[in-house]
């Protein structure tokens, strides 16, 4: 099924004289890579490509992105100027509608020629009138580079263009946490390895991307972990960030990002949970886990505890935007983790 689908889709993409590819708001490395690499085959293929990225954008991805074109939708605004109407959209990393933001109007004048490939847990359904989607998959980027190789008619990642694997390795790196996370398999380093022969540079990639860091960031992780909980018999790690904490150091919300991890390199610790006041009344929650049924009286399965929320992921990856105060989605929170029914 997944493999008629993803035929279906280059199908329709050979097709397509002018596309757009587009992904959840805040790109991630997986969001960026799957772009790239999808928009540089399509062009190749002498098509019209565009990636269409909502806000908030990372500046860490610029150097990736180089001159590949691009749309940066801005917060709040709902036109996609210069990609109005292609002949089909593509949406990678996502299949929920609470996270294309921006683009979702655009998304639903379009329905009849949006496709989907994603690896999340969580799909809408009614969204995309064809959809590959690949729950086991590390990355979107895994199923990206089979779309890849089917559009170029390409028997193996590594006689892929170099500027086409470079970001389909950025994906796979970042979704993987650079090849730490539990996630990784053979085919994750089968990948890699095809990948790095095609012309990705891994250090290169590392450099760009994630040791671009500002002293703030730092100060950040200071007052994250000042503010750390061990609950549950220590198996749950608990870290909350106020509005006051990133005006005190005239940090940005993306100074903050990943800190999440951080408590699972203490033995005892399943789950791990950031809530990070994004309002009066709303906190965004960052969750990690060691992985699923790991304990009889709490919930290690985050992606059940970010739907709980209305939001979702993976099993050992999730989030979601709480609509409740810090304070109050604290307590909601460990109901949550609580709740075994």
């Amino acid at each position: 099924q997944l493999d008629q689908a993803l035929a279906t889709i280059a199908s329709n993409l050979r097709r397509a004289g002018n596309v757009a590819v587009v992904t959840h708001s805040k790109p991630d490395g997986d969001a960026v890579g799957s772009t790239l690499a999808l928009v540089r085959t399509l062009l190749l293929l002498g098509k019209r490509a565009v990636a269409v990225y909502p806000p908030p954008w990372q500046e860490r991805f610029d150097a990736v992105v180089r001159n590949t074109p691009v749309v940066k939708l801005q917060p709040h605004h709902h036109s996609v100027e210069g990609a109005e109407r292609p002949d089909a959209i593509v949406v990678v990393d996502t299949r929920a509608w609470s996270q294309v933001a921006e683009a979702s109007h655009w998304l639903r004048e379009n329905a009849d020629r949006v496709l989907v490939v994603d690896h999340h847990t969580h799909s809408d359904l009614d969204m995309g009138v064809t959809a590959a989607v690949d729950p086991s998959a590390a990355a979107a980027c895994m199923l990206v580079t089979t779309l890849c190789l089917r559009l170029l008619d390409l028997q193996e990642p590594a006689a892929l263009p170099a500027d086409i694997a470079e970001p389909l390795y950025l994906g796979l790196a970042t979704d993987t946490g650079w090849f730490r996370h539990p996630n990784v398999n053979s085919d994750v380093l089968a990948l890699a390895a095809g990948l790095l022969r095609a012309g990705a540079d891994h250090a290169k990639l590392l450099r760009e991307t994630e040791q671009v860091e500002r002293p703030q960031r730092l100060a950040m992780m200071q007052r994250a972990l000042a503010s750390l909980e061990l609950l549950e018999q220590q198996r749950v790690a608990l870290m909350s960030l106020q509005q006051s904490d990133f005006e005190s150091v005239g940090a940005e919300r993306d100074d903050a990002g990943g800190f999440v991890d951080i408590p699972l390199v203490v033995r005892t610790v399943l789950v791990s949970a950031v809530l990070t006041e994004a309002g009066a009344d709303q906190t965004k929650l960052s969750l990690r886990s060691k992985g699923a049924n790991l304990a009889s009286d709490i919930v290690t399965d985050v992606n059940r505890i970010a739907m709980t929320f209305g939001g979702g992921g993976h099993v050992q990856a999730a989030g979601a935007l709480i609509q409740a105060p810090l304070r109050e989605a604290r307590t909601l929170l460990l109901q949550a983790i609580r709740n075994r029914s």
